[in-house]
């Protein structure tokens, strides 16, 4: 079993939009039914980027209406992917 805080470091790796989810992290996600590990920790990340946008709406909302929502999104996704937030709370986003 990993330190909770190396647990809680490759999770937070593995929420970036291209990154590969860990072995070791795998490794601990319960597998069975359809989903592997890999999807399961997929899922999960997908769910944290698309709360980390609607955060981003919120708080642009100006932005938002000029740019339209499709690209709004897509604006966002992309910060995201450059500027990962390194503070656990999302407000520092």
């Amino acid at each position: 079993m990993l330190p909770l805080r190396e647990l809680q470091a490759r999770f937070a790796a593995a929420l970036a939009p291209t990154a590969a989810p860990d072995p070791a992290l795998l490794a601990l996600v319960r597998a069975g039914g359809a989903l592997t590990p890999a999807d399961r920790v997929e899922i999960y990340a997908d769910m944290c980027r698309t709360r980390l946008v609607d955060i981003l709406h919120e708080d642009f909302p100006r932005t938002r209406a000029l740019l339209g929502d499709a690209a709004f999104v897509a604006l966002a996704e992309r910060y995201l992917a450059r500027h990962p937030s390194t503070h656990p709370s999302v407000r520092y986003v």
